[in-house]
């Protein structure tokens, strides 16, 4: 998990005023073909659209920029130092990020890979296998702007309400992102708080807990699962489990009973 917070994935997408979801099929009867009931008309093209950059990684959500027409090796150069430069720099300051990108011809040009190349000491670039795009998360996001995006009302009839409901609903994804983010931590923090003053647990990474005596790893750090697994095992402390001094040799007491250690 912690290599992979590490990593911010990227991908292009087009999106289209009139949305096509492929062919309709109707059911009519002979010499129906072409009434109007049985007949449904479309615009060329979609009736246009815009073609957004992304990126995201575990801390936030990165810029979402609108390419001119499509992405070329002439245009993605300058995506990639006036927008991923500064992300990277600013979420992954050490020089320890990855950079994910697709096997896209303009990815690959050799003016791009010249650029990474000159900035590997400020983030490394990942090798991505061919044709692997249900793989790259990107892909998630994309899929609920889109939905999202079809949902309102009244439908977009312009490219300018196009980008600008784009851009909001991206904003509004970064902020929901960050609110669940923050409710998180703050779980997190009542548990190594709360419940490992009461129970022998601590708190991983993830933030999930693992048991101090049995290093048994819960699913999940709600006070329900804590007491369900501490009760089941350890009935004989459940209730009147000590704190301070007394606690930490009440695990070590239990853990030499177990036969087990306190994981680093």
């Amino acid at each position: 998990m912690d290599e992979w917070k590490r990593v911010a994935w990227s991908d292009e997408s087009r999106f289209l005023i009139h949305h096509a979801d492929g062919r309709v099929r109707v059911r009519r009867l002979p010499g129906k073909q072409l009434l109007t009931s049985c007949t449904a008309g479309h615009t060329q093209a979609g009736g246009g659209g815009i073609m957004l950059w992304g990126t995201f990684s575990w801390a936030t959500l990165g810029p979402l920029v609108v390419v001119e027409q499509t992405m070329k090796a002439a245009n993605y150069p300058n995506i990639i130092a006036d927008q991923l430069h500064p992300y990277m720099a600013f979420v992954f300051p050490t020089g320890n990020g990855i950079f994910q990108q697709d096997n896209a011809p303009c990815h690959k040009a050799r003016i791009v890979l010249e650029w990474f190349e000159e900035h590997t000491e400020e983030f490394h670039l990942m090798s991505w296998p061919p044709n692997s795009p249900d793989i790259n998360t990107m892909e998630h996001i994309w899929d609920v702007m889109e939905r999202q995006l079809r949902a309102q009302t009244p439908l977009c009839t312009n490219i300018s309400t196009l980008h600008d409901r784009c851009l909001d609903i991206c904003s509004a994804a970064s902020m929901a992102s960050d609110k669940q983010k923050r409710r998180s931590e703050e779980e997190n923090r009542e548990f190594n708080q709360d419940w490992t003053e009461s129970f022998a647990f601590i708190c991983n990474p993830d933030g999930l807990p693992t048991c101090l005596i049995c290093h048994e790893k819960l699913a999940h750090n709600k006070k329900p699962n804590l007491e369900s697994h501490f009760t089941t095992k350890y009935t004989q402390f459940y209730g009147k489990y000590p704190t301070g001094d007394a606690r930490k040799k009440a695990v070590e007491e239990l853990q030499k009973n177990n036969n087990s250690q306190v994981p680093c």
